[in-house]
């Protein structure tokens, strides 16, 4: 049993819900990235979902799209995305999961970009995102 599904269980189990807290990755900057998700972690979220800013949010609401403006202005792109997901694991084992858009793994390539965030760190689950 991976992270993610781990977690489910244990909440289930639990009869409680999940409680999921979304960061955009580098709103305002790397460093404050990793000390917000460092702050979830101790204080009990079960999972991280990291937004991966894009030029075009056109899906988000106003606050989203001015995080994920932040963070490009800060220099946030799909390298530092991976290095903030490794930062991240040096101190929690929750899962992580990626709130992106397609246009940002169909650029590198679906299965590079899915690998590099595996590699990085991110909940195993992210096969569901190659084989539908």
């Amino acid at each position: 049993m991976n992270r993610l599904e781990k977690t489910f269980a244990d909440a289930s189990d639990a009869q409680r819900a999940c409680f999921i807290a979304y960061v955009c990755a580098g709103d305002p900057d790397f460093d404050t990235s990793v000390a917000v998700c460092r702050r979830l972690h101790e204080s009990g979220v079960d999972i991280i979902e990291l937004g991966v800013p894009f030029s075009d949010p056109l899906a988000d609401g106003v606050p989203n799209q001015l995080a994920a403006q932040r963070a490009l202005e800060s220099g946030m792109n799909r390298g530092k995305v991976a290095a903030l997901i490794s930062a991240v694991r040096q101190f929690s084992e929750k899962p992580i999961i990626l709130y992106t858009y397609y246009n940002l793994a169909f650029s590198p390539g679906v299965d590079a970009y899915v690998q590099e965030m595996k590699t990085a760190g991110v909940a195993p689950k992210m096969d569901a995102f190659i084989d539908g």
